[in-house]
C-alpha cells in the first residue's frame, strides 16, 4: 500500500540544496564590504589624480590653466585711460582674446 502522506520530491530536493549550498552570512558580508571599499577608493584616487592628468594634457599642448587676475580681466573691457563713467569701450574683445589674456 502506499503511504497515507506523499512525498514532495521538490521539497526534498530544495531541503537537500540548502543544506549542500549555504553559506554563512558574514562571509558574503565580508565580500561585498571588501568590493565597496576597492570601489570607494578606486573612485577617491580618480577624484584626486584624473584633474591633474588634464591639466598636464592642456600644458603638452601648449595651453595655460591659469586665469588672469580680475583687474587685468576687466581692464580689457574697460579704457582706463579715460576715467569719466560710462566711457566703455564699444569694442569689447572676443572670448580667445580673453583667454589669451591679450
Amino acid at each position: 500500500m502506499p503511504s497515507s502522506k506523499p512525498t514532495n520530491s521538490f521539497k526534498a530536493l530544495q531541503e537537500v540544496e540548502e543544506t549542500t549550498y549555504q553559506q554563512p552570512t558574514e562571509n558574503i558580508k565580508a565580500t561585498l564590504d571588501g568590493n565597496l571599499g576597492f570601489i570607494k577608493m578606486f573612485g577617491q584616487i580618480m577624484e584626486l589624480y584624473l584633474p591633474k592628468v588634464f591639466e598636464m594634457i592642456v600644458h603638452l599642448t601648449g595651453g595655460t590653466t591659469e586665469e588672469p587676475p580680475l583687474d587685468q580681466q576687466l581692464s580689457s573691457f574697460y579704457d582706463t585711460d579715460d576715467a569719466t563713467p560710462g566711457n566703455a569701450k564699444t569694442d569689447l574683445p572676443k572670448n580667445d582674446q580673453l583667454l589669451s589674456g591679450d
